[in-house]
Formats: structure tokens, C-alpha cells, sequence
């Protein structure tokens, strides 16, 4: 029962979602014509395939929780799942934040750096040395790679701030 919970809700958040995009892309942007887009085009199907998807896991959603059994009673295994939810959510909180600080100061690479560091953290049983370092430097080089050498953007990839 609880699994069918989170699929409802995540259901729904999806048709939120793209509901309030697209409305909100309907209503207050241009949408243009066929030959030339306006700028409401984009977010409005973005909307729209957002609530799509949605109504698609909908739908198993309600077939599951018309032929659900009542839910079990509380057990101990169901709160070994909330000190790890708890830590990942609070290791991807941080990583965020790291991210939010880091760039304006050191760049792009360092802040992403940060970022990947901090987020693989969040796995539980983690190693917190090699493993992540090699993650966020394969992951920064591919940003690098990608970002300023193949498509020449101006990007500030690395800064110190004296």
C-alpha cells in the first residue's frame, strides 16, 4: 500500500506540474504560429508532456490501489528505511548548498566538484575517499570537455578569488 501511495503521489505531482507550467506558459507568454514559435511554445509543451507522463503512471496507480490489500501493520523494517532516506536527503540538501557557494568564488569545476562529491556521500555504506573523488573528476572533465571545449561557452570554469 505504501508503494501504491508514492506512485499516486508522484503521479499527481507530475500532472501538477505540468499543469501549472503549462497554464502558466498559456496564459502569459506569446505562443506564435507554426512558422515562427514564440517564447510560450516551448514551456507549454514541456507542461504538456510533463502531465502526459503523469496521466501514464496514473493509471497503474489506480488499477494498483483498486486491487490493493489493506496496508500491514507498522514493523520494525519500516524504520530502517528513514535514518538512510533522512541522511540522502540531507546529503543532497547539502550538496546544493555547496554548490551555490563554491561557484561564485572558485568557478564552475570546483563548484561542481563539490557538488558530486557531496551528493555520492549520500549513499549509504558509501566510501568516502576514492570512490566519490573519481566520480566528480570524471564528471567534472566531461562538464569541461563538453561545455567550454565542444561548444565554446563562456563559462568560467576555474577562478581564485585573490
Amino acid at each position: 500500500m505504501r508503494d501504491v501511495n508514492r506512485e499516486l503521489v508522484t503521479a499527481m505531482l507530475f500532472i501538477g506540474t505540468g499543469l501549472a507550467f503549462g497554464g502558466w506558459a498559456l496564459f502569459n507568454y506569446d505562443m506564435g504560429t507554426m512558422r515562427r514559435i514564440g517564447p510560450g511554445a516551448f514551456p507549454l509543451g514541456l507542461g504538456t508532456i510533463l502531465a502526459v507522463i503523469g496521466a501514464v503512471l496514473l493509471l497503474p496507480a489506480i488499477k494498483q490501489l483498486r486491487t490493493a490489500q489493506p496496508a500491514p501493520a507498522y514493523t520494525s523494517d519500516d524504520a530502517s528505511d528513514e535514518p538512510s532516506s533522512l541522511r540522502a536527503g540531507l546529503f543532497v540538501l547539502l550538496s546544493l548548498v555547496a554548490f551555490a557557494l563554491v561557484l561564485p568564488l572558485f568557478g564552475t569545476i570546483p563548484a561542481l566538484f563539490a557538488l558530486t562529491y557531496t551528493a555520492v556521500l549520500a549513499e549509504p555504506g558509501r566510501d568516502w575517499k576514492l570512490t566519490p573523488a573519481i566520480i566528480a573528476a570524471v564528471l567534472s572533465a566531461f562538464v569541461w570537455l563538453l561545455f567550454k571545449q565542444a561548444l565554446s561557452l563562456p563559462l568560467i570554469m576555474l577562478k581564485w578569488p585573490l
